[in-house]
């Protein structure tokens, strides 16, 4: 698994519903996930998508897609997803503890019919906590400074 990869995207939204904005610098705070984002004070703080994964999705949808339309906070290229469960990511200061995956909603299939079964076998996203503060910037390395323990058989 590489070490570590590049943030691409960055986006919140204000209200349930509402669209997502890009930006291209944000603060990632332990009481708010991504400050601006309604969804920072609930269960899954601060989500995240892997372009590459959302590029599978395009490919199978067979259209190129706004990655917005995944509504997640952080796109990062480079990091195999499925085995950042239980790792901490360093974006600049900020650090993430990755610890499930984002299931999709059902805003999904309103925006795309089939949007929900391409984020299918494995390419859901990942949801994270914050656990130190800072500022995070579109281009920031992201990488793994804590793998998480393998499972015990």
């Amino acid at each position: 698994m590489p070490e570590s990869g590049e943030l691409t995207g960055i986006a919140v939204r204000s209200k349930s519903r509402a669209p997502m904005q890009e930006c291209a610098v944000a603060e990632a705070t332990t009481d708010s996930g991504i400050a601006g984002d309604f969804r920072g004070t609930g269960k899954r703080p601060v989500t995240l998508m892997s372009e590459e994964l959302w590029a599978d999705v395009e490919a199978e949808l067979g259209t190129p897609l706004q990655w917005t339309l995944r509504r997640i906070n952080l796109l990062i290229r480079g990091l195999d997803f499925s085995a950042l469960h239980g790792c901490t990511l360093q974006l600049d200061s900020a650090q993430l503890t990755v610890r499930g995956t984002t299931p999709p909603c059902r805003r999904m299939d309103e925006q795309v019919p089939g949007l929900t079964t391409a984020l299918g076998n494995g390419r859901e996203g990942l949801w994270a906590t914050v656990t130190r503060p800072g500022t995070i910037n579109v281009g920031d390395r992201v990488e793994i400074i804590d793998v998480a323990p393998a499972p015990t058989s």
